[in-house]
């Protein structure tokens, strides 16, 4: 369980990475889009790559949502005075809880783990596009 607990973390501490990279450049391109030049085909390129790192801003913080995790507690806690009584029973009831909650959480993995690659997907898809539309953009100026 501790396994899965520090896996969904990881996923929020990448997710918040993306966002942040998403967010430095949505400023940026926001702030260069004025710089574009003359050219045709750059404000399209551009702003299609603004629109892209605008919805991978969506989808990293959409990743954060799922954040209901399922446990199962040490039953030492809950009865110590029936551990040492039957402690068989005790461990098979611990073991077929955590099974229900790994089974559960799963699925939460696998909600996080696809915001996570859309938001990766749209992050490179939207710098390519702006990097792309700023190059035309200021090739056309050039000329």
């Amino acid at each position: 369980m501790g396994f899965q607990l520090n896996e969904l973390a990881g996923f929020d501490q990448k997710v918040s990475l993306l966002l942040t990279t998403i967010g430095v450049l949505l400023g940026l391109g926001l702030s260069g889009a004025s710089h574009l030049g003359p050219s045709g085909l750059a404000p399209a390129a551009f702003y299609a790559g603004l629109l892209a790192l605008l919805v991978g801003l969506v989808s990293a913080i959409a990743g954060y949502r799922p954040r209901r995790v399922e446990f199962t507690p040490a039953p030492l806690g809950i009865c110590p005075g029936l551990v040492d009584a039957s402690a068989s029973l005790l461990l098979g009831i611990e073991i077929d809880g955590m099974e229900v909650a790994f089974k559960a959480n799963m699925g939460v993995r696998e909600i996080k783990l696809a915001y996570l690659h859309l938001t990766l997907r749209l992050l490179v898809v939207g710098a390519a596009l702006l990097a792309l539309g700023y190059g035309i953009g200021v090739s056309g100026t050039l000329r």
